[in-house]
Formats: C-alpha cells, sequence, structure tokens
C-alpha cells in the first residue's frame, strides 16, 4: 500500500499527564453519576410534595375522602427511592410493587382478601395458636378500576440544566 504515513510522538510531560488524567476520569463516571443520583432522588421528593410536576396529579379517591395527599399514605412509596451509580450508568427507582400502576396508570381487577389459617397465626403469635381462641375477620373484596397515570419518576428541566452544569464542571476538573 503506498501512501503517507505521519508518526506524532508525544513528549510533552503536562500534556501527556493531561491525556491520562481525561483518560482515568472517562472510565469510571461514578461521582459524577453519584451527584446526579442524589439531585434526582431529591426532586422526585419534591415531586411527591407538589402532588406532581409539572402537572399536577389527579387527586385519588383516598386523598379525597380522608384529606391526604395523593401518592402519599404511609409514605413507603415516597420513601423508597433510591439510585445506583455505577462506572456508566445511574439507576434512580423503586422496588415498591405497586409503583408501576401508579407510574404508569392502568387497570387493576381480581379478588383481593385475607385468609387466616392456624401456620400464619402460629407465625404471627411465635407460638401454636388455637384458631378457636383468635378471631380474625376474613373479607373478599371484587376490585375493578382504572388507576391514572400519576408519574413521579420525571426529570424536570431544572435537573437537566443542574446534569449539564455538574458534567461541565467534571470535565473542567481534568484540564486544572
Amino acid at each position: 500500500m503506498a501512501g503517507v504515513l505521519l508518526e506524532v510522538k508525544l513528549e510533552d510531560a503536562a500534556a501527556r499527564e493531561m491525556i491520562e488524567r481525561i483518560a482515568r476520569r472517562a472510565s469510571d463516571f461514578r461521582p459524577l453519576l453519584a451527584v446526579m443520583g442524589e439531585r434526582m432522588r431529591q426532586s422526585i421528593g419534591r415531586n411527591f410534595r407538589e402532588g406532581g410536576r409539572p402537572e399536577k396529579w389527579k387527586p385519588s379517591r383516598r386523598a379525597k375522602a380522608k384529606g391526604g395527599q395523593t401518592l402519599i399514605d404511609t409514605g413507603r412509596l415516597r420513601s423508597s427511592i433510591t439510585y445506583e451509580a455505577g462506572p456508566r450508568e445511574l439507576k434512580v427507582g423503586t422496588n415498591v410493587v405497586y409503583a408501576r400502576i401508579h407510574q404508569l396508570g392502568g387497570r387493576i381487577e381480581g379478588v383481593f382478601g385475607v385468609r387466616a389459617h392456624s401456620r400464619l397465626l402460629r407465625q404471627a403469635f411465635g407460638r401454636p395458636v388455637a384458631p378457636r381462641r383468635v378471631t380474625v375477620r376474613a373479607y373478599s373484596r371484587r376490585v375493578d378500576m382504572e388507576l391514572p397515570a400519576r408519574p413521579f419518576l420525571v426529570v424536570q428541566p431544572e435537573d437537566v440544566r443542574y446534569f449539564r452544569e455538574e458534567i461541565e464542571a467534571y470535565l473542567a476538573e481534568v484540564g486544572g
């Protein structure tokens, strides 16, 4: 193959050190992603406090009846928001099983209820319990309802601006 070959050798120690710093920082973004994850966790907390952002959530029947806030009954969903920062990815979310239907909306249907038997009673009381000595009310209820989407895992425009600033600052540290 005929052609021209240009070989460049970098002998400047300061320039070589800067390239090595850039390579090290580019191989693990965990510090930057952890800052972004914490920002997202706080922003999602604000979504709950304000009842939805940028659009307010449709009030739930429970919140209307009891005067509470939509999606905040026990606070379990709100307090379950966590993040995991890896070298090249950030995961923000929850492990609460009912989170998906609240985020996306959907239909709930089926029969729900409680049944007690001696094994459950033994677990509850830590010793064998004669069922005749314990009153447990069993119920079952047919549920068929549509839940509107109430997105709480939302990246807000101010979060995006914050992320840009953090990325710029993170990259600027390499040059200094």
